[in-house]
Parts: C-alpha cells; structure tokens; sequence
C-alpha cells in the first residue's frame, strides 16, 4: 500500500509518503501500521492521511510466452 500523510511541525516538509505492506488497523483512533522494506513499521493516523493506494500483491517475474519467440518466416 501507499499512503501520502501530513506531517505537523515541518512547514518545508509538509507531507511524507510511506510504502509497503499494510500490518494492521488499530481502531479508536484509526491509525495504520505500514511495514517498509527497510523493516520499519510506520505509524499513519487516519487524520493525517491524504491519499491512499491499495496495490495487490507481487507477482512472481513475467515470462515472455512462447508465441513470441516464433517470428513469421519460421515453419512452427
């Protein structure tokens, strides 16, 4: 997931991105715990957020089908 947050007390730096995988809701006040990559777990207040993006999980690596490897003068 992504979500874009307000930041308080940083007026040249107003806004602040965290990305990753989404841990867990807390609710009462709502706040969202997003794991980064670097193994830091965020902690975005539902107040502060701006935009939020849900993004479905990794895939594994795209293969290129066999179909293209053919070209057109080639018997199959």
């Amino acid at each position: 997931m992504s979500i874009l947050f307000r930041i308080k007390g940083d007026p040249e730096h107003p806004f602040s991105e965290a990305v990753g995988v989404l841990q867990r809701i807390d609710s009462d006040p709502t706040t969202y715990h997003v794991l980064r990559r670097s193994g830091e777990v965020v902690e975005v207040p539902e107040q502060s957020v701006v935009t939020l993006k849900l993004m479905p999980a990794a895939r594994g690596p795209l293969r290129r089908p066999k179909s293209w490897s053919k070209t057109p003068e080639s018997p199959e």
